[in-house]
C-alpha cells in the first residue's frame, strides 16, 4: 500500500524532487499543489505523511503552508527543500515548525528523510489509536465505579436537568434512575434549597467554576427528608463553554444524625468536667446539688433538672436543689402527682421507680407512653416530651430528674454516661466529706489510700544515705479504656484494690498519679534478680484478677524497675519511669534501667540538643529529587528533602533525626526555614533557568496542627500575589486525623498559589467522599504499590483503579520510587502523569541540580 507525499512547488521543482524520490525502497504516491489554493484543496482530499515545501522557488509563503498543515493535517511532518545549506536558515525552518531540513544541491537525502518521517507518522498514528483504546477502556472503567459506587454520581446540564445518574439514587432517594433523566432537579428538592438552587447554580455555570460540598434537603419518594452533600465540576461543549456539570452527591443523613447523637454525648462529657471542676471548688453538699442541675440545663441543653434527697431511710424524698425555668419547676413540684410521689405514695411515678428500684427510668415521648399515663398527661400539658430518672447512690439516697421539651431516645453509650453523671455527683458528695480530712489527703492518694508522691519522696529522703535500694514504677494499662466501659466508680474500685495488692508486696508503696504507683525496697540481690521476683509478683496478680462489684476484672500490669542509693530519690524515680517507658514501647511486663536504656535516653538528649544547635549554626541543607513528565520525560518539578550534616557524623539519616524534630517540637521553626529556603532556591531557578519550575516540601501534622501555620505561610508567600513556585506535599493520614481543619488549612495553601498533593496516597483512608471534599490538586501514588506494578496484574490494578480514580476528579497523579524502566511503561500505560525515583534522578543539593537538571534550560530562557 503506497503513502502520499504532497510536494507543494513549481513544475521544475517537482520534476527534481520526483526524480531524488524515485530510488525509494517504498512507493510513494507523488502529490503536488503549486498555489495556496492547489494545497488546501489537496490536503481536504488525501491526508498525506509527509509534506515537502520547496524554499528555493517557493509558490506561496512557507508560514503559511505550515498553518495548512496544521489545518487540515495535525501532526503531519513538513520538510522544507532549501536553496542552500545554510544552517541559520535550517534553523529559522525548524523553529517555525518544520519536521526537517534539506538542501536542495542534497536531494539524495530527500528518500531517507521521507522514510522517517513516514515511520514517525505511522507511529504517531498508531499512537493515537492506543490512545483511543486507552481512553475507551477508561470510559468504560469509569461507568464500571460510576454505577457500582454507593454516592449517587450524576450529571446535569446548563438547565440544571439530569442526564445521567447511577444506580445509587434508588437506593438514596427512592426513584428508579430511568424515571428521573431529563427531569428538572429542583423539583426533587425542598422549597427552600429549590430557591438556593436556582438563584446560584446560574452564576457558577456562568463563571465555569467547581462547586463542593453544597448542603440541600431533597425529598425521598416516599415523602421524607434526606440530606445530600454535592460536589461538581463543570463539562465543557466543543466550543469550550459550560454544557453541564457533573458530581458525585454522597447521603449525609444517617451522618447528621451521628453528628447530633455525639454532639449531644459531648454535651453530657461537659456536663461531667463541669461537675467534677465544682465537686473540687464546691464548699458545701448545697453547692455541689445546685451545680449540678445548673450544670445540665445549661452545659447538656435539658429544659430543667430537679433534685430531691431521701428523708431519713423513709420513701419520702423533698427537693434540695433546681434548675431551668422557675415556671415550669414551680408546676411540676406543684403538680398533686408529684406531691404524692414525694410522700411515696405516688406509685409508678418515673423517678420513684429510679431511686426504688435503683435503676434509671426513660421516657422517650410522654405522647407516646403507655406506662406512667396520669404522669404523661401533666408532662404535657407542661411542654415537656421526654424525661431521665436517675437514682444517686448504691442504695439511692435521691434522684436526680432531667426533663426536654424535645423527644429523646438514648443508646447504651448515652445511657452509660448519664450513669457516669450521677456517679459524678455521689461521688462528689463523698469528696466532699472527705475535706475534712485534708491533712491525710496532703499525703494520700484519694482513690486508692496509698500514699501519694510527696509521701514516697519523704520516705526516700528519710532512709539512711548510700543505702541500696531498688525502686519500681507500676502501671495499670488500659485503665482508661475500662472507665469508659464500666464507669469511673467502678475504674476507681479496681484502682482501690490493685493498690492495695502492690502495697502487700512488700516494702513502700505509694500512689503517684493516675493508674501509676511507686513501689521502693532494700536491694538483696543483682538487679536481673529483683526485676524477675517483680516480674513473678506481678504476673500473679494478672492472673488471679480483682473482684469489683460482682464482677471478676483482670488487669494488665507495666513497671520499670531502677536501682540507686538513698538521698537521690527524683533521679531514681526518673529512671524508673524511663524504664517503665521502655517497657510499655518493648509491650514486655518489666523492664529494667540499665546503661543501655541510659545511653539510648542520653542519646536522645544529645540528639534534640545537637538538632537546636543545627538549625542556629546552619547545618541543615535542602536535598532536591527531580520530577519528570511520565510521557516525555520532560523536568516537570522538584520536591525538596530535608538533610542533616552533623559537623563530626557527616550526613544523619532523615529516618534518625525527624523523628526527634517531631518530639521535641522543633519541626515547626525547621518546617518554616525549609518553606523560606525552598522559596529562595526557587525563585533563583525561576530567574536564572526555566520560569515554570515548581518546587514542593513536605509539611507534617505539627506543622499543619500548628496555630500560626497558616499565617507564616501568608507572610511567606503573600508577597507574589500566588506566583509563587511552592507547593505542598501531606501525607493521607495527617488530613484525616481532622477533615474540618485540614480543609480550612488546604483552602488557605491555594489561596497563596499552593498546589496541594497528596503523599502515600492509597496507605491510609482513601475515601471518595473525602477525597472529593478535600481541596487537593494532586494526589501520590505510594512506592508500595509501583514496586509491586510489575509483579502482578493486581497491583496493576489497584494502581490504575487509582489513577482513573484522581483523573475523573480532575487531579494529577505521580508514581514516586520508580527505579526500573518497566515501571515506567507500566506507569505510562496507567497514564500516569508525572514520575519520580532514583532511575530517573536522585536526590541532591541545589548547587548540583542546577548544574545536572537545570543547566540546559538556561541558554534556552536567555533565548526565549
Amino acid at each position: 500500500m503506497s503513502a502520499d507525499i504532497l510536494i507543494v512547488a513549481n513544475p521544475q521543482s517537482r520534476a527534481a524532487i520526483s526524480y531524488a524520490l524515485s530510488g525509494a525502497p517504498q512507493h510513494f504516491r507523488l502529490l503536488s499543489a503549486g498555489s495556496e489554493r492547489d494545497m488546501r484543496q489537496q490536503l481536504s482530499e488525501a491526508d498525506p505523511v509527509a509534506v515537502l515545501f520547496d524554499d528555493a522557488a517557493p509558490v506561496m509563503d512557507r508560514k503559511r503552508a505550515m498553518e495548512l498543515v496544521a489545518e487540515f493535517c495535525a501532526g503531519t511532518p513538513l520538510v522544507v527543500i532549501g536553496r542552500s545549506a545554510d544552517v541559520d536558515d535550517a534553523i529559522r525552518a525548524l523553529d517555525e515548525g518544520a519536521a526537517d531540513y534539506v538542501a536542495q544541491q542534497n536531494l539524495v537525502r530527500l528518500s531517507w528523510t521521507i522514510e522517517r518521517a513516514v515511520r514517525t507518522e505511522c507511529e504517531r498514528r498508531r499512537h493515537i489509536e492506543v490512545l483511543q483504546n486507552q481512553l475507551a477502556a477508561s470510559k468504560e472503567r469509569f461507568q464500571m465505579f460510576a454505577e457500582t459506587s454507593k454516592d449517587w454520581v450524576w450529571e446535569i446540564d446548563r438547565n440544571i436537568k439530569l442526564m445521567y445518574s447511577n444506580q445509587a439514587v434508588k437506593a438514596i432517594l427512592g426513584y428508579d434512575p430511568a424515571c428521573l433523566i431529563g427531569a428538572y432537579v429542583p423539583e426533587l428538592l425542598s422549597e427552600g434549597s429549590r430557591k438556593e438552587v436556582e438563584a446560584e447554580f446560574p452564576k457558577i455555570a456562568g463563571t465555569g467554576g467547581t462547586f463542593t460540598n453544597w448542603r440541600l434537603q431533597w425529598l425521598h419518594r416516599d415523602k421524607y427528608w434526606k440530606t445530600l452533600e454535592s460536589t461538581g465540576v463543570a463539562t465543557y461543549d466543543e466550543h469550550g463553554k459550560v454544557a453541564g456539570y457533573r458530581g458525585v452527591s454522597p447521603d449525609l443523613t444517617e451522618k447528621l444524625k451521628n453528628i447530633q447523637k455525639i454532639e449531644h454525648v459531648n454535651r453530657i462529657h461537659a456536663v461531667l468536667s463541669a461537675i467534677s471542676n465544682i465537686a473540687l471548688r464546691a464548699n458545701s453538699r448545697q453547692e455541689l446539688l445546685a451545680g449540678a442541675c445548673d450544670t445540665a440545663v445549661r452545659e447538656a441543653g435539658f429544659k430543667a433538672a430537679l433534685l430531691a434527697e431521701r428523708v431519713g431511710d423513709s420513701n419520702s424524698f423533698t427537693i434540695v436543689a433546681r434548675s431551668g425555668s422557675h415556671e415550669l419547676l414551680d408546676a411540676i413540684a406543684s403538680s398533686p402527682i408529684f406531691e404524692l410521689h414525694l410522700n411515696g405514695r405516688g406509685k409508678d411515678h418515673p423517678d420513684e421507680v429510679a431511686a426504688n428500684e435503683c435503676r434509671e427510668v426513660r421516657v422517650f415521648d410522654f405522647a407516646n407512653c403507655e406506662r406512667h399515663l396520669a404522669v404523661a398527661r401533666d408532662m404535657i400539658e407542661r411542654g415537656i416530651r421526654s424525661q431521665v430518672a436517675l437514682p444517686l447512690g448504691e442504695r439511692p439516697w435521691g434522684f436526680l430528674n432531667l426533663y426536654s421539651d424535645k423527644e429523646l431516645e438514648y443508646d447504651i453509650d448515652e445511657i452509660g454516661l448519664l450513669h457516669r453523671l450521677a456517679d459524678e455527683i455521689d461521688f462528689g458528695l463523698r469528696f466532699l466529706e472527705k475535706r475534712e480530712q485534708l491533712g491525710y489527703l496532703a499525703f494520700h492518694h484519694p482513690v486508692s489510700g496509698l500514699p501519694n508522691r510527696h509521701a514516697f519522696l519523704d520516705h526516700l529522703g528519710s532512709r539512711p544515705a548510700n543505702t541500696a535500694i531498688v525502686v519500681a514504677a507500676v502501671k495499670i494499662a488500659r485503665l482508661g479504656s475500662i472507665a469508659s466501659a464500666r464507669g469511673r466508680a467502678f475504674a476507681d474500685e479496681l484502682l482501690a484494690r490493685a493498690g492495695a495488692s502492690l502495697g502487700a508486696l512488700g516494702g513502700f508503696a505509694a500512689h503517684v498519679e493516675g493508674s501509676i504507683f511507686l513501689l521502693t525496697w532494700e536491694q538483696g540481690d543483682t538487679l536481673q534478680t529483683e526485676a524477675a521476683n517483680l516480674d513473678a509478683r506481678l504476673e500473679d496478680l494478672e492472673a488471679s484478677g480483682f473482684i469489683v462489684g460482682d464482677e471478676l476484672i483482670h488487669i494488665t500490669l507495666r513497671a520499670g524497675i531502677a536501682p540507686g542509693v538513698a538521698g537521690n530519690s527524683e533521679e531514681l524515680e526518673r529512671n524508673a519511669n524511663s524504664a517503665l517507658a521502655s517497657a510499655i514501647k518493648a509491650g514486655q511486663r518489666v523492664a529494667e534501667f540499665d546503661k543501655v536504656l541510659q545511653g539510648r535516653i542520653a542519646r536522645a538528649l544529645d540528639l534534640e540538643r545537637d538538632l537546636r544547635r543545627a538549625l542556629e549554626h546552619e547545618e541543615l541543607e535542602l536535598h532536591y529529587q527531580p520530577k519528570f513528565d511520565a510521557t516525555t520525560r520532560r523536568l516537570a518539578g522538584a520536591e525538596a528533602l530535608l538533610r542533616w550534616r552533623h559537623p563530626r557524623e557527616g550526613l544523619v539519616s532523615p529516618q534518625d533525626f525527624i523523628p526527634a524534630l517531631e518530639e521535641s517540637g522543633l519541626i515547626v521553626p525547621v518546617g518554616a526555614w525549609v518553606m523560606a529556603q525552598a522559596l529562595r532556591t526557587a525563585l533563583h531557578w525561576r530567574r536564572t533557568y526555566r520560569p515554570a519550575l515548581r518546587v514542593a516540601v513536605n509539611v507534617s501534622v505539627r506543622e499543619l496542627r500548628h496555630k500560626d501555620f497558616l499565617e507564616e505561610a501568608k507572610r511567606l508567600l503573600e508577597p507574589f500575589a500566588g506566583n509563587q513556585p511552592l507547593d505542598i506535599e501531606v501525607t493521607e493520614s495527617v488530613l484525616m486525623e481532622d477533615i474540618t481543619r485540614s480543609i480550612s488549612t488546604l483552602e488557605g495553601l491555594r489561596t497563596l498559589g499552593c498546589r496541594i498533593e497528596i503523599d502515600d496516597f492509597g496507605t491510609g483512608y482513601s475515601s471518595l467522599n473525602y477525597l472529593v471534599r478535600l481541596p487537593i490538586d494532586a494526589i501520590k501514588i505510594d512506592r508500595s504499590f509501583v514496586s509491586a506494578l510489575t509483579q502482578g496484574p493486581q497491583a496493576a490494578a489497584i494502581s490504575g483503579a487509582i489513577i482513573e480514580l484522581a483523573h475523573a476528579l480532575g487531579m494529577r497523579v505521580t508514581g514516586e520510587g520508580v527505579e526500573t524502566e518497566e515501571q515506567v511503561r507500566m506507569l505510562q500505560l496507567l497514564r500516569c502523569d508525572t514520575l519520580q525515583g532514583f532511575l530517573l534522578g536522585r536526590p541532591m543539593d541545589a548547587e548540583a541540580f542546577a548544574s545536572q537538571v537545570l543547566s540546559g534550560f538556561a541558554t534556552s530562557s536567555a533565548n526565549d
